[in-house]
């Protein structure tokens, strides 16, 4: 990713500035700069689609986008401000992030794909590309990379297909698939709600985990977050997650939790970086895919807990192509390539030994 530099003179310009360039670069090469980014909060997951409980279509750690933001904004509304520049290296090595991990067709996998799929030759995949690692737009602000965009496309390989990814609002998605898109590759926790309207096959596991900046100069602690302010995106599981510690609190006779709840992870990152927010929380991922791109700026405190399943999502109408994915899914596992994949993106630890289809949400995958 290019070189973003803010000149920090004039603080409240500079964040004007910062805002409108989180705007416009948001999700784009997320995997950069969510290392150097830092808080993110509730994943992957946002506001309601129409028909679905504001549960169903949650998107765990929404907030991973948010540290894209961040990367470029930390330093500006951070501790120091002089120079702000902020400069994005790729994650690990450029050479591991440009890596084309491909896989010839499997002629059976193929051969049980539904036949208006084969014959449209298509394979359209829905995702929301703000969550880096695992989805975000590239360097050119256009293309969609990330680890479950990997995978997408290797599904997409076994079943002799071409695999088309179109970008839309991670709410949307739930009530798109079989309609607008063939599946849905975002980051899905298994839940319930969604267990009612998708077909739902499991791809790696992931655990919550907070963040916060360098050093923890707050003093935040995890395991106790009354009357500190957490930001979280609108919709989330992580918003939930907020809303439940702060009736903890409560109840416990202890300040509650401010809730700082925003529609995009642009506003989230910058409410944490700014110092508006004392923390946030999101998918193990993405925190320490942000710790990593920013060089140590944000860091990860506490363990990481609540350890789930993520899935990619098949209208619940049509078992037949959520059977081929989940076989093809399990092939990606079992010829190693699922671990090519996620170690490219420095998420080996969410690697599983066998996909589900349609598992209990209480699962351990």
């Amino acid at each position: 990713m290019e070189k973003f530099t803010n000149s920090c003179s004039d603080y409240s310009s500079a964040q004007l500035n910062c805002t409108k360039t989180v705007n416009k670069i948001q999700g784009m090469n997320f995997l950069r700069s969510v290392r150097s980014s830092f808080p993110r909060t509730a994943s992957h997951r946002r506001s309601t689609a129409p028909g679905h409980s504001a549960a169903g279509t949650q998107r765990p750690y929404t907030l991973a986008r948010t540290v894209a933001t961040l990367g470029m904004c930390a330093t500006l509304v951070g501790v120091s401000v002089a120079g702000c520049t902020y400069n994005s290296e790729g994650a690990g090595t450029s050479d591991d992030l440009t890596e084309t991990i491909s896989v010839p067709k499997d002629d059976a996998i193929a051969n049980s794909v539904p036949a208006a799929l084969k014959q449209k030759g298509i394979f359209t995949v829905g995702t929301s590309a703000d969550f880096a690692p695992l989805e975000f737009i590239g360097n050119d602000g256009k293309t969609i990379e990330g680890a479950e965009i990997d995978m997408a496309k290797a599904v997409g390989d076994l079943f002799g297909l071409t695999t088309q990814f179109t970008n839309a609002s991670f709410d949307s998605l739930v009530a798109s698939v079989g309609t607008k898109y063939d599946a849905g590759f975002s980051s899905f926790d298994v839940k319930p709600e969604r267990l009612e309207h998708t077909n739902m096959v499991t791809l790696y596991t992931s655990g919550t985990q907070y963040s916060v900046l360098k050093d923890n100069p707050r003093a935040i602690d995890p395991s106790d977050i009354c009357g500190d302010s957490v930001a979280v995106l609108t919709g989330s599981v992580y918003e939930e997650m907020a809303n439940d510690k702060n009736d903890d609190c409560k109840h416990n006779g202890k300040k509650g939790v401010t809730i700082q709840s925003y529609k995009n992870s642009a506003d989230v990152a910058t409410a944490v970086a700014g110092g508006k927010a004392d923390l946030w929380f999101s998918d193990s991922p993405v925190v320490d895919y942000a710790e990593k791109q920013s060089k140590g700026r944000v860091q990860p405190i506490g363990k990481v807990v609540d350890s789930t399943p993520k899935a990619a999502i098949v209208a619940k109408n049509d078992t037949q192509l959520a059977d081929a994915i989940h076989a093809a899914i399990q092939k990606l596992i079992d010829d190693g390539t699922m671990k090519k994949i996620l170690a490219k993106w420095g998420t080996e630890e969410s690697f599983i030994s066998e996909s589900q289809l349609n598992p209990k949400p209480d699962d351990d995958t």
